[in-house]
């Protein structure tokens, strides 16, 4: 009232020390990111990891027994299965935004365009 200006406000003036504030594209980005990790991870890897590890004190009983061909066969027959579930595994990854969709997921997270 004493005919100075007001000091600006709003999001293009903050003091050049305090962080800019948090922008929404960059939180759906961060939301959606982790929403796909986390989903990666439960779905496949940690089943892929389960299964092979299923696999590796075999593998090292039979090494230490000197079994090669039991090796050999493990190893194979573990590579086949984990070939074999990988399968479902990618299609379901491929219609992930789908299932998220029906899970009642926010489509604009969901969506490939954010």
């Amino acid at each position: 009232m004493n005919g100075t200006p007001a000091p600006p406000t709003g999001p293009e003036h903050h003091h050049p020390r305090t962080p800019p504030p948090p922008s929404p594209s960059g939180e759906l980005s961060l939301a959606g990111g982790a929403l796909g990790f986390t989903f990666a991870n439960v779905t496949g890897f940690s089943i892929l990891n389960g299964l092979s590890g299923a696999m590796e004190p075999i593998c090292g009983q039979a090494f230490g027994a000197k079994n090669f061909r039991f090796l050999h066969k493990t190893l194979v027959m573990a590579i086949c299965l984990l070939l074999v579930i990988l399968v479902p595994i990618a299609f379901l990854w491929l219609k992930v935004d789908k299932i998220l969709i029906v899970l009642n997921v926010d489509k604009i997270l969901v969506s490939k365009k954010i």
